[in-house]
């Protein structure tokens, strides 16, 4: 066998991040699938806050303090589903963990690894975990929380859910930039994290403090500001339909109601919400990706 067949043998090629979760997902898919559920369900009843708020606000107006209940049960029920999705989810996300770490450093040893670095991933590791337990939910309740304002807006006032559906178009595009650039930042972030152990070892004082104060601030400062420009440019969209909003329900005249002007609102913010998440998904996705490429 030839050196470069033997090469190919020994070493294969680093899994994508999509492999990597997937990998994870099916060994513990009825875990997963059970606190992801939970976490739907809660973020689906966070939805209906401002709506029966608003119910709740027209029935005390009126006197009719049963307007109310809704509120009430809708509250209790996601009281009781979120207390026990954060109970489980630690022990569900703490094994995985586990898993991750001891399949990586038995993989890399084998592949003769550089221990500083074989430390480096170990801990990035810990990110694609966090990314299950924290971003996924995330992702999932601002997807819940965009699709459930927009359709809320739309039964509430027409013409407000056509402009928050338009608004789509630049957020988007912003986006979309900020994806690109987010990955190319994060992969030279990535490189100098990857030799933080060896340069902490190994390298001299004036070494360390040049890693630590201009090396590695200088990648972050430029993550932090990408995301900045593009999080400031949604949250101006944001802040213009608001206005297109207050100017819609003050055209509607007296026939609209204090429950009503209180729910359109809250669902505009909560769209805007939702939406200002976008930026900080990217980035963790753009990191994300690269890590997986790492740990193969």
């Amino acid at each position: 066998m030839n050196d470069s067949a033997a090469s190919s043998g020994d070493f294969a090629p680093a899994p994508s991040l999509r492999a990597l979760l997937i990998g994870l997902g099916g060994r513990y898919r009825l875990k997963l699938a059970l606190t992801y559920t939970l976490s739907v369900t809660e973020n689906g009843l966070n939805v209906l806050y401002p709506f029966l708020t608003g119910i709740a606000i027209d029935g005390v107006l009126s006197g009719a303090w049963i307007g109310v209940a809704p509120l009430l049960v809708t509250w209790s029920v996601h009281l009781a589903v979120g207390l026990f999705r954060h109970v489980y989810d630690t022990r569900v996300f703490t094994l995985v963990y586990a898993d991750l770490a001891t399949n990586l450093v038995e993989r890399q040893r084998a592949q003769g690894t550089n221990a500083a670095h074989l430390a480096a991933r170990v801990a990035l590791s810990r990110e694609v975990v966090d990314f299950l337990e924290v971003d996924v939910p995330a992702v999932a309740a601002s997807v819940v929380h965009f699709v459930g304002a927009v359709a809320m807006l739309c039964v509430l006032s027409r013409w407000v859910g056509v402009l928050a559906i338009s608004a789509l178009g630049p957020i988007a595009l912003f986006t979309f930039c900020f994806g690109r650039a987010s990955l190319r930042l994060n992969a030279a972030l990535n490189d100098r994290l990857e030799r933080e152990v060896e340069l902490v070892g190994r390298g001299s004082a004036a070494v360390i403090r040049r890693h630590f104060e201009h090396r590695l601030r200088f990648w972050r400062v430029r993550i932090s500001d990408a995301e900045a420009k593009v999080w400031g440019g949604i949250e101006i969209i944001q802040i213009g339909l608001t206005l297109a909003t207050l100017a819609l329900l003050a055209r509607a005249g007296t026939g609209t109601t204090a429950g009503a002007i209180f729910a359109v609102l809250a669902y505009v913010w909560t769209y805007g919400e939702s939406v200002n998440d976008l930026p900080t998904i990217v980035q963790k996705l753009s990191r994300l990706k690269d890590i997986a490429a790492r740990l193969g």
